[in-house]
């Protein structure tokens, strides 16, 4: 009997840990994107619900996002959800601004970290590389963008690779690598900031939470 009781209190203790999301957090409507689920939720949803925190859901475009305890929010585009798999199209704010004024700190956009998933991003990415001024040049299949304190080197020809689908190159002395998401309708070849673009899209599985 006393070996039930202490069966009987873990499952007390434990049971709002490893509860179902779908048992116990309701599906999210959210304006032109319909009903979300798991792991969309709210800002007063538990934490159990999800990490991606949605709102402005009666607005044309929601936000969201990616990480519960992060200030950084995007709109969201796109949803698709299966039981398994959620597909995010989603805009940083913050890069469309810089690349649409031409602003060198588009190149400092780094990917969205998600501690509590498996992600990757299905968009092309393309890579880049932030040198010192003092390199004079990669080679003849790479263009250069000067800024005020270093150089931004990128391919003339850009390959776009999906990340993380292959080991990043090694970047060059006095270099660093990064990516920004390609833009597919390009057609001005001599624009950097018109060859990237603030969109781009994730695919999330194995969520931990």
């Amino acid at each position: 009997m006393a070996a039930l009781s202490f069966i009987v209190l873990l499952f007390t203790i434990f049971h709002p840990v490893f509860s179902l999301p779908d048992e116990d957090c309701p599906a999210i409507s959210c304006g032109s994107l319909g009903k979300l689920i798991f792991p969309f939720t709210n800002r007063t949803s538990p934490e159990f619900c999800g990490p991606f925190i949605v709102d402005d859901c009666s607005k044309e475009t929601p936000k969201n996002r990616l990480c519960r305890y992060s200030e950084k929010w995007y709109e969201i585009q796109r949803v698709s959800q299966t039981d398994f798999i959620t597909n995010i199209s989603v805009i940083d704010e913050e890069l469309r601004g810089n690349l649409n004024s031409r602003n060198c700190e588009s190149f400092d956009w780094s990917l969205p970290e998600i501690h509590s998933a498996h992600f990757q991003i299905i968009s092309n990415l393309a890579t880049l590389y932030k040198c010192k001024h003092s390199v004079p040049s990669l080679n003849s299949d790479f263009d250069h963008k000067n800024c005020s304190d270093y150089s931004i080197f990128y391919p003339k020809n850009v390959t776009a690779s999906l990340f993380p689908s292959r080991p990043p190159p090694s970047p060059p002395l006095h270099c660093s690598i990064g990516w920004l998401p390609w833009n597919t309708e390009n057609t001005d070849d001599h624009n950097i900031f018109t060859m990237f673009t603030a969109n781009f899209s994730l695919q999330v599985t194995d969520l931990e939470c």
